[in-house]
């Protein structure tokens, strides 16, 4: 399905009624950090994860963090901290361009789709940079999308799995540069 393809806008007047729970989940996950970008995962039935980039002390100077909840935080009742997991690497200002053209890439083809869906089940997806945000539900994994998803599911298991700085080898770098290029001629 085409709008599988596109993230949609978050701004409609139905995104707002589950604005409240975003923004709790936002400050558990996030609290004070100024993200460049982040993807953040709201799965129905497990808990919020986050993917995201922050410039520290420095032009040229990124830390990747991935941080999963240990129990739903839109379900808390709010009075007790949320206890948080977090997996964090420097990441080498090269592969920061290449993730930030890749999120811009999805970002900037935002679209309201032609038909309404409605999803009880599955996962909502949003995306981030500085300007616009973005998001969808439960993409076909062969979507453009849904390769964008398997891209940062790639990224957090390169996160969990050392404390070196992290720098996208040259095939990977690819794969984000085909996508790129996939989404960019996605233009009907």
């Amino acid at each position: 399905m085409l709008e599988k393809n596109h993230l949609e806008p978050c701004g409609s007047s139905s995104s707002h009624r589950s604005l409240g729970s975003f923004v709790k989940i936002m400050n558990a996950l996030m609290g004070e950090v100024y993200a460049e970008l982040y993807f953040l995962e709201i799965p129905s039935f497990d808990t919020e994860r986050i993917l995201f980039v922050e410039r520290k002390k420095g032009i040229e100077n990124y830390r990747i963090v991935y941080k999963i909840a240990e129990r739903a935080i839109r379900l808390s009742e709010g009075y007790e901290e949320e206890r948080i997991l977090e997996y964090q690497r420097k990441l080498s200002p090269n592969s920061y361009k290449i993730l930030q053209q890749l999120f811009e890439s999805a970002l900037y083809q935002t679209r309201y789709p032609k038909e309404r869906r409605i999803v009880l089940d599955g996962v909502q997806y949003y995306f981030s940079n500085i300007l616009k945000m973005g998001k969808i539900s439960s993409p076909e994994e062969n979507s453009l999308i849904g390769k964008l998803i398997d891209i940062c599911e790639r990224i957090k298991n390169m996160i969990q799995s050392d404390n070196r700085p992290l720098v996208f080898e040259d095939d990977f770098r690819g794969e984000m540069e085909d996508l790129i290029r996939e989404i960019n001629g996605d233009l009907e």
